[in-house]
């Protein structure tokens, strides 16, 4: 009978090998299926080092998915957030006569919680010889928006203070505590760097200061938005202040936006 090369150096033992014996069985105290399962495991050590990378590597992918479902999918507030964009039911823009009057009026009607006057102003800021135009959000009271998005230091809060996004102040190269100035034509009005504000609308390119401090370097500007927080967010409620101020909002020459129905249709297209 023929036998391998092989075979022969083994003396005819097809299972013998030149690996070292972990865990001999006749030196080897417990049972011996466990032992079995050890010896199995130090005689396999790469594939098991393989095995287990593969597993870490999977394990960390589903938790990022996960991660990612109840951030994207899950949450929408979570989604709010990371964008950055105040959110309020209902947004009057455009209007064009006794604004700041009829506004007290709207905050007293049935049905709204609170409102908030809400602008937009781009502006140039400088700094050290950096020089950026970002857009400005501008607002009478910080306290009341929806959505914070502070995160250092605070929300202005007098004329000569302003909040960065991380972007414009890594671009001005400053932090809080420092001053820049806001260029408006040929003057210059100083500010203190009082907040970091961290989000992505606007590509990150946007500042928060106060009315005051926007009317002190413009003082032709006037708000003329006005953010409407409903007490019952559902859609029925909503519909139903629209309709008590659509009439006399669109003949004072502003428009009625349903802020919360286009938000949500937004939302959807990235579930």
């Amino acid at each position: 009978r023929k036998i391998t090369p092989t075979m022969a150096l083994r003396n005819g033992i097809e299972t013998f090998h030149y690996k070292k014996n972990y865990l001999p069985l006749e030196h080897s105290r417990g049972n011996v299926h466990w032992l079995m399962s050890l010896k199995e495991i130090c005689n396999n050590r790469k594939q098991n080092i393989v095995i287990a990378l593969i597993t870490t590597l999977m394990t960390f992918s589903v938790m990022m998915c996960i991660g990612l479902y109840e951030s994207f999918v899950g949450s929408e507030s979570n989604i709010k957030s990371f964008i950055g964009q105040e959110s309020p039911q209902i947004i009057i823009q455009d209007f064009k006569e006794d604004y700041q009057e009829y506004f007290n009026e709207i905050a007293k009607k049935d049905g709204i919680e609170r409102t908030l006057r809400y602008s937009k102003q781009n502006v140039t800021l400088n700094c050290n010889e950096n020089r950026i135009s970002v857009v400005g959000r501008i607002c009478n009271d910080y306290e009341k928006v929806e959505l914070d998005i502070v995160a250092e230091g605070r929300n202005p809060q007098y004329e000569n203070e302003i909040a960065l996004s991380y972007r414009v102040a890594d671009v001005l190269k400053v932090g809080i505590g420092d001053v820049l100035t806001m260029e408006v034509g040929t003057s210059s009005f100083e500010f203190v760097v009082v907040g970091l504000m961290q989000h992505m609308c606007y590509l990150g390119d946007s500042v928060a200061l106060t009315e005051e401090g926007m009317i002190r370097c413009m003082p032709s500007f006037e708000p003329r938005s006005l953010y409407i927080y409903t007490k019952n967010h559902n859609e029925t409620a909503i519909k139903e202040v629209i309709s008590s101020l659509q009439e006399e909002v669109n003949s004072r020459g502003g428009e009625v936006i349903n802020y919360e129905e286009g938000m949500n249709t937004t939302l959807k297209t990235l579930k």
